[in-house]
């Protein structure tokens, strides 16, 4: 960079910062944050839809008549922008319909909803339902960014045309849509090896989230995921540790590439089921054998049983903690699982539990779900004994195959408990709702999901029909985590990546899901990672979204991001500071900003690199770098942070 690039790239993390002081923190309660500034439709006070008589009638009404109906949209009637609504408004409403008065200013006319145009603005607009109704892109990409990972122009564009429902039973049912012709998707898929190399795994992920149309399917992927946490380094481990007696199984090289394998198969199962029913993801994780070794399947057996799979069973992926269970259950459910192991089988016997292994050292054997019979607890156990939801596990005969049956009875069982109902349900109305999840629409999504056996397409559509997810409380009210919003903004801002630099950073490693603590396949806990949005704020998280976001708008190799050619097709006048500024602001945020965002916003297009009021100028040297500086600016505010 030269030095006035330089001064204009810093200037823009500067900004950043300032408007987090100024503008406030993103996890702020929807409470606390200042009023978004309203797109409306100038002369229309009474909020019709249109500028008719009724509107300065209504006007008068408000300015004279104590008890009146208020103007939530003081804008919409400062029908002169002189910034002030008095008597002089409603005369020139007047004067404009049944005289020779001049048009109303701008948002008016063809141009319809807008932000209000002026610099200076002293009015607000904190509520104007014509423009920020079902209609609007405000709906749509509020749909986006919580379905999937938030809008492009164009597919922003393709919501707004087929309309809210449309779109969400597009989503709902992505096996209808394979992708083959999308040629964006495809095109980095397929220089990607996910099956055997890391790098080609943690890529697959952010490849899908940016350019598949499946978005609700790739939000429910990374749900899973994080659902039925598993530790990649975990079960590298054990094969690099495996050794009976003739030396190691397997070399460094192979032990990642099966591991990676491992985590490509689950991926696959939690994509491919991802609207399926909780049962069925619920026993695929159990069995799967990265889950097999992480939580120590692999050592529970009769005579050394291990709790480890067991308590997080109830705890984390079923119940949730202390919610009907004891320490009691815990050792109950434990000795059913005694005896789910993984061994190395014949490809053919690759999906048969009951199948004998193979020797350990043969390459042609499959790693896989094994029932180790002698390992096995045959006696009857209770789980949660006197109560309603009693499971009564038979004594088998010693040595029986079907031994394996206890472990997959319980799965079954509790799959389809209140309890399961109530906490899994909580965490997807937290992912598409809010962190403090609605109790009424708790109650409503565990009865669909205990008349349904579970059904998640089913629990996620109730979900999604609800009135809470089309309300404008719950709209922009929950903070991304950093894997939402590196891949969002670089959505927003339509840019082309291979998506390396969200996994590794923008010349900064820290800056990268690896700096910003969201590498997938590689978390310890297994809790996985918070899904509540204070979780990801800190002053250190906040900086490195900052410099991301400020580096990825500077890139022209990866990252590519064209700042100027979008505004030149939608005829923005490239010299108007305003003009630029509410461009940018409407793309990224639709029309949810507030007025101090749009005055900084405008104050820092109208300056230079060094903060002097400068004005614009196309084709200059420094005009491009001082459009990116500026989008890389917006990307930093609060804002930017929550969906």
């Amino acid at each position: 960079m030269g030095d006035a690039e330089t001064r204009l790239h810093m200037r823009s993390i500067l900004f950043g910062i300032t408007a987090l002081l100024l503008v406030g923190s993103p996890a702020r309660a929807g409470g606390d944050a200042p009023p978004l500034h309203e797109h409306f439709l100038r002369g229309d006070a009474n909020q019709d839809g249109a500028v008719q008589v009724a509107d300065p009638i209504y006007i008068l009404a408000y300015l004279f008549t104590p008890g009146s109906d208020p103007i939530t949209c003081l804008d919409s009637g400062d029908v002169n922008d002189d910034e002030a609504v008095d008597l002089s408004d409603a005369v020139y409403s007047l004067t404009y319909q049944f005289g020779s008065g001049p048009t109303p200013p701008a948002p008016f006319g063809i141009t319809g909803c807008g932000p209000d145009p002026t610099l200076a603005i002293a009015l607000s607009c904190n509520q104007y339902d014509p423009c920020g109704g079902d209609t609007t892109s405000e709906l749509a990409a509020h749909a986006m960014r919580r379905l999937g990972f938030g809008p492009t122009p164009d597919r922003l564009a393709y919501v707004e045309s087929i309309g809210l429902e449309q779109y969400i039973e597009e989503q709902l049912s992505p096996e209808l849509d394979d992708e083959v012709d999308n040629v964006e998707l495809q095109a980095r898929l397929s220089v990607l090896d996910p099956t055997s190399d890391l790098g080609s795994l943690l890529i697959w992920q952010v490849v899908q989230a940016m350019y598949s149309r499946n978005q609700l399917r790739e939000t429910l992927t990374d749900f899973w995921e994080n659902h039925f946490n598993t530790d990649l380094a975990i079960h590298l481990n054990l094969l690099n540790a495996i050794d009976v007696g003739s030396g190691p199984v397997h070399t460094p090289e192979e032990a990642l590439a099966e591991s990676v394998n491992w985590e490509w198969i689950e991926n696959a199962t939690f994509r491919n089921g991802s609207l399926g029913t909780f049962a069925e993801l619920l026993v695929a994780s159990a069995a799967g054998r990265p889950m097999l070794v992480y939580l120590d399947s692999v050592f529970n057996s009769v005579v050394a049983p291990n709790e480890n799979f067991a308590r997080e069973l109830l705890e984390l992926h079923t119940m949730g903690v202390d919610n009907g269970y004891t320490q009691q259950d815990i050792e109950q459910v434990a000795r059913c699982f005694t005896g789910w192991t993984i061994r190395r089988k014949a490809p053919a016997d690759a999906g048969d539990p009951l199948a004998p292994p193979i020797d350990f050292y043969d390459p042609t054997g499959v790693w896989s779900f094994h029932f180790q019979a002698s390992d096995h607890d045959y006696d009857q156990k209770v789980i949660f004994p006197g109560t309603s939801y009693e499971l009564v596990i038979p004594t088998r005969p010693m040595l029986s195959p079907d031994g394996w049956l206890d472990g997959l009875q319980v799965l079954l069982h509790v799959a389809s408990l209140p309890q399961t109902a109530e906490f899994v349900s909580t965490k997807l109305i937290q992912k598409f709702i809010s962190d403090e999840a609605p109790p009424a629409l708790v109650a409503e999504s565990v009865g669909t999901w205990l008349a349904t056996d579970g059904d998640l397409r089913a629990v996620i559509a109730g979900i999604l029909a609800s009135p809470e997810f089309r309300a404008r409380e719950y709209r922009w009210n929950k903070v991304e985590t950093a894997f939402e919003n590196l891949v969002s903004a670089l959505r927003a801002i339509d840019a082309d990546t291979s998506g390396v630099p969200v996994i590794v950073g923008v010349d900064l490693p820290q800056n990268g899901l690896i700096g910003l603590g969201q590498l997938f396949f590689l978390f310890a806990t297994p809790d996985g990672q918070s899904e509540l949005g204070a979780d990801w704020i800190g002053s250190t998280a906040l900086l490195n979204r900052i410099l991301f976001s400020s580096f990825a708008v500077q890139s022209n190799i990866d990252p590519v991001f064209d700042p100027i050619g979008p505004m030149v097709a939608a005829g923005v006048p490239l010299t108007n500071a305003i003009a630029v500024a509410d461009f940018w602001l409407e793309r990224l945020f639709q029309t949810s900003y507030d007025m101090l965002e749009r005055d900084l916003a405008i104050d820092y297009v109208s300056q230079d690199g060094d903060g002097i009021p400068a004005p614009l100028v196309p084709g200059a040297a420094e005009y491009e770098t001082r459009i990116r500086a500026f989008v890389g600016f917006l990307l930093s505010t609060p804002q930017a942070n929550k969906q």
